[in-house]
Order: C-alpha cells, then structure tokens, then sequence
C-alpha cells in the first residue's frame, strides 16, 4: 500500500504568553498538532494567573499540558463533565487530557483545599443511552457546577437541560460532539464535516474512482456522526465515478440488528467495493461481519484511532483511518472550560476550537508523528 499521508489542518493562533495552547506545522502530507485558545492583550495577561511550565516535557502529551501558559486560573471552580460513555478508548483518552490540565494548574499554582479546581467525568455505560445521559446532567446541574462540559448523545434532547444551565449562570462547553440549541458557551471537537470527506477521498484512491459505496454509523441523533456522512458524501459527489448506494444507522433501525442489516446489503449489492465506518464500535461490528465472508475483497475506511482500529489496519482489513486527538481534546475542552468563567458575561473571543485529525494507514502507523492519533 502507498504512503498515504492525509491531514486535516486547523489553524490556530499563538501569540507568545498571550494564547493558549502550541500550534506546529509539519511538512505537506504529515500531520499537524494544533490548539487554540482565545488572544489576550498584554494588560490582560498581566492580570492573569497563568500556569507555569516547567522544562523538557518527555512525551507530547506531556508538551501539550505544558502549553498551558496564558489560561486563567479559576480558584475553586468546580468543573463537570457529562460524556457519551465512561467506558472506551477514547473517552478515557479524553478524561485523561482534562485531568492532566486540571492537576498541572493545581500543582504548579500551590491550589489546596476551597481553592482547587476540581474535575468530575460522568456518563452512561452505553453511549447510545440517551435517557441516561439526560438523567447524569440533570443531576449534575442540582449539584450548581461553575461550568458544564457536555457531549451530547442526542443533538436535539438536551435544550431544557442547556436552558436550565443558561438560567442559572453555568456556561456549557460542547466538546466531541454539539447540539441543535441556543445558550451554548463554546465547543470543542473535530472538524467532522471535514474528517469525513477526507475518509472519502483516501476511499475513492483506493477503489481508483470506481465502485459502489455503502456507509454505516452507530448513532444517527449525533450531531458529529451526521457531519461525518455528510462531508463524506459531498466529497463522494465530486468522483463521478464513485456511489454510496445505502447509508444506515444503527439507532435508527426499525427492524433486526446491525449485523443483520450488514449482512443484508452485502448480499443485496454483489458489486460493493467500498465501506465507510463513522466510528470505532461500527468499525468493530462490521469487521466481525466481514469476517464471515472470507472471499469478499472490501475497501473499508474506519474512524478512531483505538487499539481494534489500529489492529485492523496492520493487518490489512481496513485500507486506514481517520482519528482525532481525544487526549488533545480534553486539554482543549478544559482550557476553554477556565477561560468561560474568566470572560463571564462578554463571552469567549474564540467559540469553537477545533483539534486536527490525520488519516493513519499501514504506512504511517508507526510513525512517531502519528502516535499522538492513537489511544
């Protein structure tokens, strides 16, 4: 398989002590690290407490905490984060980027006791648990948090709970995935929209312009799965040669079970070249599929950078991935998080910051570059 190295890049802006988090740029076709935060003026930034770094990080993640210079320190804030799911590669990934930059502002700043930020992760076991989610963030917000991290399951269940937190002075940072509601503080995550047409355009050079397409997704209700598909079939659209021919949801399914459903339409459509996987769980689901048909020759792109992800693509079932930065993205989220209660009621200056994803195949899944996509 050729070296493929896709990038998604997201510019960020770094101006000395003034911004939040280190931007660097790679070569053409490697990947790129970027963070944002909002810019400060020089009076600003003298008025802030701001996190020291200490000297020579060992890993990036390390680096990543480090870049930390600039965000204000909140004592005693009391942030809460409500996921899709505790459980899974990327949600502990996540967890543990914001508690990284949690710890760091605590140590470096001497925060004790009233005075330190304190961080809670909750979520549903099912990350399809939509009822669940809505029942962790009511009581979440009984409990009155300085600020509200949330990555809805649902992007049209959660507008009482947002209205709710809007009412009572709590700001709401979106990360991972956002909602159809007002009253939002910020978001953090992906460009979804565009991590999914490059999957698209690493799948049509795969198949050389040519063949039949089928997606397939995990959860329909949210809003960053839907960006996926979206940017992957306008992507399609532009190869005249190339058709996605059925796209399913899986919680969206009327009748029998995915792997049923899988099984249906690759017997329905014996000229299927390609796969599109939203997400690692489907990726999984679909892969167990396939391995039923040893004597089908499938192009299959997956997203997620996961062990099962990363298994999959060294030995050849799936052509490669994209993946996100999910310890990245819990730095972000946090940085944002602290930088909402600074600004109060003017706002953010920066509402939506977005953390770069890379396409990860054979070739470059060794890559020192590209560990910081795997979890």
């Amino acid at each position: 398989m050729k070296r493929k190295l896709a990038v998604i890049l997201c510019t960020a802006v770094l101006l000395g002590t003034m911004a939040g988090c280190v931007q660097s740029a790679k070569a053409e076709r490697s990947s790129t690290q970027v963070s944002s935060s909002a810019v400060q003026t020089q009076e600003e930034a003298k008025q802030e407490t701001a996190v020291t770094p200490s000297a020579s990080p060992e890993t990036e993640e390390e680096e990543a905490v480090l870049s930390l210079e600039g965000v204000p320190v909140e004592k005693g804030a009391q942030i809460a984060v409500v996921a899709k799911s505790e459980k899974g590669e990327y949600w502990e990934r996540i967890k543990e980027g914001m508690e990284a930059v949690v710890e760091k502002i605590n140590t470096e700043n001497g925060l004790e006791k009233d005075e330190k930020i304190t961080l809670t992760f909750e979520g549903p076991d099912d990350e399809a648990d939509v009822t669940d989610q809505i029942n962790i963030i009511d009581a979440v917000l009984a409990e009155n948090p300085s600020v509200l991290c949330l990555s809805a399951i649902d992007a049209d269940s959660c507008e009482a709970q947002i209205d709710t937190a809007r009412e009572n002075g709590i700001p709401v940072i979106l990360f991972d995935s956002g909602v159809n509601s007002e009253g939002i503080t910020g978001y953090c995550g992906t460009d979804n929209k565009a991590a999914g047409a490059l999957a698209a355009k690493e799948l049509c050079e795969e198949l050389e312009e040519e063949g039949q397409i089928a997606v397939f997704s995990q959860l329909g209700k949210a809003q960053n799965i839907k960006q996926r598909v979206e940017g992957f079939t306008e992507e399609i659209g532009k190869h005249s040669g190339v058709k996605v021919v059925e796209t399913v949801y899986q919680d969206e399914l009327r009748s029998g079970d995915i792997k049923t459903v899988i099984k249906g339409i690759i017997e329905q459509y014996p000229n299927l070249k390609g796969v599109f996987c939203t997400n690692m769980e489907i990726a999984d689901t679909f892969l167990e599929v396939l391995g039923e048909y040893p004597d089908l020759d499938l192009k299959v792109a997956g997203f997620d950078g996961d062990s099962g992800q990363q298994k999959a693509v060294e030995d050849g079932t799936e052509i490669g991935m994209v993946s996100q930065q999910p310890f990245q993205m819990g730095v972000e989220t946090i940085c944002m998080a602290l930088k909402s209660l600074d600004a109060g009621t003017k706002g953010l200056e920066e509402k939506n910051v977005y953390v770069d994803t890379a396409w990860i195949d054979a070739d470059s899944l060794g890559l020192r570059e590209y560990q910081k996509y795997l979890y």
